[in-house]
């Protein structure tokens, strides 16, 4: 039976991620930016009427509620763009995504240049 010292840098090694995926890492960063950008920039452009300069008597519930969801919705954003994950599972994950954007932007290009 091996020994402990020897199980737990079997362990190591096997959860220790690669020197070769140090690029995924890299790249997870402007990904994660990017994803990000289009969000807001999605939500931004599907922000609800102002209900600020409505009478009060004018407004319903829904229009609240949405208002209050939108606003949610861009602090919540706001955080994660400015409080990222340090784990470099989650940065290698970015980078997996990454690499999907820009073979789908690859191939979207391709087929739009063609036709």
């Amino acid at each position: 039976m091996p020994d402990d010292f020897v199980l737990d840098e079997l362990i190591k090694k096997a959860t220790t991620p690669h020197r070769s995926d140090r690029w995924l890492e890299i790249l997870g960063i402007p990904t994660r930016l990017a994803v990000y950008a289009m969000a807001f920039g999605i939500l931004w452009s599907a922000a609800p009427d102002p209900i600020g300069d409505k009478p009060l008597g004018s407004i319903t519930l829904h229009q609240i509620f949405i208002s209050t969801f939108w606003l949610f919705l861009i602090v919540a954003w706001g955080y994660l763009l400015f409080h990222p994950s340090r784990s470099g599972e989650m940065r290698r994950g970015w980078g997996g995504l990454g690499i999907l954007l820009i073979f789908g932007a690859t191939f979207g290009l391709v087929y739009i240049l063609r036709s």
